[in-house]
């Protein structure tokens, strides 16, 4: 008479236990990489808001190759903007149109910070692009002033730190929010989620 074997309890505990620590490890690795970004965010803030005071942008001379630069990086930017947007309109189509999608993801710690990185690193970028793009066409209209010689037309330097650290953390926080979302989803449903279709504790 053949005996049945049981499968061992203490496989199935070692593996609920390195899922759970695993969803909290990406919890603390991207509790560590938001506050960075928004320590450095304060700081391009506050940096560009000292073109309101005594702080003057250099110039350079308005040719056609500034010109040109300047429509690439607006089109690079707006580009990124709508990429971004791509990407946030998926998550928010996955978890409002699949059944039990949004219990999933937002149910635990982990995954609900996770998740709010995300959107809030979406945001931001998307005031980042917004600030880069008011600053370069103030710096773009600044070429419809008229001078006797066209070839001594200057307009500001728009390549200063003041504004082009906006550009550079709009792609920097798109990232990360992309990133975020990609955590956030394979702790829900790798992590969480067991072989059998149950949730590890939290």
């Amino acid at each position: 008479m053949s005996t049945a074997i049981a499968p061992p309890l203490i496989s199935d505990a070692k593996s609920t236990a390195w899922r759970a620590n695993a969803r909290w490890a990406l919890l603390i690795i991207g509790a560590v990489g938001f506050i960075y970004c928004g320590f450095e965010f304060v700081q391009v803030y506050r940096s560009y808001a000292r073109l309101e005071g005594p702080f003057v942008l250099g110039t350079v001379a308005y040719t056609d190759q500034v010109k040109a630069a300047v429509t690439q990086k607006l089109d690079s930017s707006k580009s990124l903007l709508t990429g971004s947007l791509v990407v946030f309109g998926v998550l928010w189509g996955l978890i409002l149109a699949k059944k039990g999608e949004g219990k999933l993801v937002v149910s635990d710690l982990p995954e609900m910070m996770l998740f709010l990185f995300a959107n809030t690193s979406f945001a931001v970028s998307w005031y980042c692009q917004s600030e880069y793009v008011d600053a370069v066409a103030a710096v773009h209209a600044q070429a419809g002033l008229t001078y006797v010689d066209a070839k001594e037309q200057e307009i500001f330097d728009f390549r200063d730190s003041r504004i082009d650290d906006y550009s550079r953390w709009q792609f920097n926080l798109a990232f990360a929010a992309v990133l975020y979302t990609g955590a956030a989803l394979a702790s829900a449903h790798i992590l969480k989620e067991s072989p059998t279709g149950a949730s590890t504790p939290s």
